[in-house]
């Protein structure tokens, strides 16, 4: 089961990258539109596997994964162990995921493109140092942990690494 779920904002800033970046600060909204959006797919479609359900997404949908995370939502850690995120997700990961107790029973695909951005050429530098960093405390904290350098592409998110991520959240080999 695949689903693209919107994503949903506190409010909405104009101030800030044309007022759609999801932050910390969106945890409830985010929260409840989900719990209610997913249980209507689990009431729906019984018998999921918890153990082989991967929630994440791509640039925001990064985020809001990450949100999710941080705020140890109880619902969304219920039904996933697993968890992805394509070119977003790292900032929030790095100070609030990576460190709480119920990352331990949870697995992480962390991938990322090697092309500079088009508009700020600096955020690949950057976001290297930090991917890093998220590597070093899931190896430090003995997290199951995988990162990803997708040679050639920057921010957008190449249809064929789809079925990777399937076979990881199947606990297959990962071969990217």
């Amino acid at each position: 089961i695949c689903v693209n779920m919107p994503l949903f904002k506190r409010s909405f800033d104009t101030n800030e990258a044309g007022g759609i970046l999801i932050s910390v600060a969106d945890f409830d909204a985010a929260s409840g539109a989900y719990r209610v959006m997913l249980q209507r797919l689990f009431s729906a479609v019984p018998n999921i596997a918890t153990e082989r359900s991967a929630l994440g997404g791509a640039s925001n949908g990064a985020h809001v994964t990450a949100v999710l995370l941080a705020g140890q939502d109880e619902f969304i850690l219920r039904h996933f162990r697993s968890f992805f995120f394509w070119e977003g997700g790292a900032d929030i990961s790095a100070g609030h995921v990576l460190e709480k107790i119920a990352s331990k029973d949870c697995r992480f695909l962390l991938m990322h493109g090697d092309q500079p951005s088009k508009i700020e050429p600096w955020f690949r530098e950057y976001y290297t140092h930090l991917f890093r960093a998220l590597e070093l405390t899931a190896e430090a904290r003995h997290l199951d942990f995988t990162s990803v350098v997708v040679r050639g592409y920057g921010h957008e998110f190449p249809p064929e690494y789809f079925p990777g991520i399937d076979k990881w959240a199947r606990h297959e080999k990962l071969q990217i």
